[in-house]
C-alpha cells in the first residue's frame, strides 16, 4: 500500500466507527481511548506503517477548473453560486444593520448587478442569512464601476457577531477583507490598485482594541475598474493569503479572533455618494479541504503527547477532538 492509500483506510475505519460509536452513545463523549482499542487500534495500525523519511506521495492531477493558487492541494469544491437568478432566501439584500433593498439588486444572464444610489446614501452587499463556513479558498469573479467613488468589496465578518452582538460570552468580530476598492486614493489614478486586509477585532467591542493587518498594493499589475476580476483570500488556522486571478499579493499570520466561522459579503458601497455606482458578480466559490482530511487530522491529534492518554490524562477529551477537526493539515 502506498502512503495514501494507508491514510485512506485508517481514515474509513475511523469514520465508519466513529459514526456507530456517537449513534450509540448519545453523541456525547468520544469513544474510549487507548490505542488497543477497536477504535483506535486499527487505524493507529495502520498509520504506524507510514514511512518515515520517504517522499510524500505525489498530489492527484487538480481539475480542470480548479483554481490556480489551490492547484494540487487537496481542496474540493464545496459552494458555489452562478447566479442565475438572486435567491433572497439564501442571501440577504442588503448587511443585516440596514433594511433590505432588493430594487438594488437584479439578475440578467447569470450576473447578479448591485446598484449603489448616491441619493440613498446606504452601502449595498449581498450577504448570507445563515451559511457561513471557517476556512478555505473563498473567490467571487467581479466587476466595478470605472469611477473614484466606487467602493468594491468583497469581505467576510464573523458569523456569531452577527447573531448576538453581545458581548457575554466574550466575543471578537474577526473581519477578512478580500477586496476594498480605493482608486479615489491613487495618484494619478491608474485603476490598478488593490487593498485587503485582516482584523483582529473590527471597531473594538467587548473592551478588545481592534488591530490588523493591511495590504496596499499600489500596482498590482492588473487594470482592475470594470474589468472582469477573480478576487479571493486562501484561509487556514495560521495564515491567510489575498489576491487577483492568479496572482498572491499578500501573506500574512492570522489572529486567535480569525479562527471562527464567517459569512461572505459580497458588494458596492460609496465614498462620497457624489454619483450612482455598481458592481456585478458573475459567481461566488468556496473551496475546502474535505472533512475526511479533517478526521486524519483528528486522529493524528489524538495520538500527540498533548492529547493522547497517561495514567493520569485519560482519553482525548471531546473539545480536543473538535478542536482537531477544525483544524486542516498542511
Amino acid at each position: 500500500m502506498t502512503n495514501q492509500e494507508i491514510r485512506d483506510a485508517a481514515v474509513a475505519h475511523l469514520k465508519k466507527t466513529t459514526t456507530g460509536y456517537l449513534k450509540s452513545n448519545g453523541g456525547e463523549k468520544p469513544p474510549p481511548w487507548p490505542a488497543g482499542s477497536t477504535h483506535w487500534g486499527p487505524a493507529m495500525d495502520l498509520l504506524s506503517q507510514i514511512t518515515d523519511g520517504t517522499a510524500p506521495d505525489p498530489p492527484p492531477p487538480p481539475p480542470a477548473n480548479e483554481p490556480v493558487p489551490i492547484a494540487g492541494q487537496g481542496y474540493k469544491l464545496m459552494f458555489a453560486d452562478d447566479f442565475t437568478e438572486f435567491n433572497t432566501d439564501f442571501w440577504r439584500p442588503g448587511a443585516w444593520y440596514i433594511p433590505e433593498s432588493p430594487a438594488n439588486y437584479s439578475c440578467a444572464n447569470s450576473v447578479l448587478r448591485i446598484v449603489n444610489k448616491a441619493s440613498e446614501r446606504k452601502p449595498r452587499d449581498a450577504m448570507t442569512r445563515d451559511w457561513s463556513f471557517t476556512y478555505g479558498y473563498a473567490e467571487a469573479r467581479m466587476r466595478y464601476a470605472k469611477d473614484t467613488d466606487s467602493w468594491a468589496s468583497h469581505w467576510n465578518m464573523s458569523d456569531r457577531w452577527i447573531r448576538s452582538g453581545s458581548c457575554t460570552p466574550p466575543n471578537t468580530v474577526c473581519e477578512i477583507d478580500a477586496l476594498e476598492s480605493f482608486h479615489n486614493l491613487e495618484s494619478p489614478t491608474t485603476w490598478r490598485s488593490h487593498s485587503s486586509t485582516i482584523h483582529r477585532n473590527t471597531s473594538g467591542p467587548c473592551g478588545v482594541a481592534d488591530e490588523f493587518r493591511p495590504n496596499w498594493t499600489n500596482d498590482c499589475g492588473l487594470t482592475l475598474a470594470d474589468q472582469w476580476r477573480t478576487y479571493w483570500f486562501r484561509w487556514t488556522a495560521t495564515e491567510l493569503s489575498t489576491g487577483v486571478d492568479d496572482k498572491t499579493l499578500k501573506t500574512w499570520p492570522t489572529y486567535d479572533s480569525t479562527r471562527q466561522a464567517v459569512r461572505p459579503f459580497l458588494g458596492i458601497w460609496n465614498h462620497t455618494y457624489s454619483r450612482d455606482v455598481w458592481c456585478e458578480i458573475d459567481w461566488y466559490r468556496v473551496w475546502q479541504k474535505p472533512v475526511t482530511t479533517n478526521l486524519l487530522s483528528a486522529a493524528r491529534y489524538a495520538v500527540s503527547s498533548r492529547l493522547a492518554k497517561s495514567e493520569t490524562q485519560g482519553p482525548p477529551s471531546k473539545r480536543a477532538l473538535r478542536i482537531a477537526s477544525e483544524t486542516e493539515i498542511p
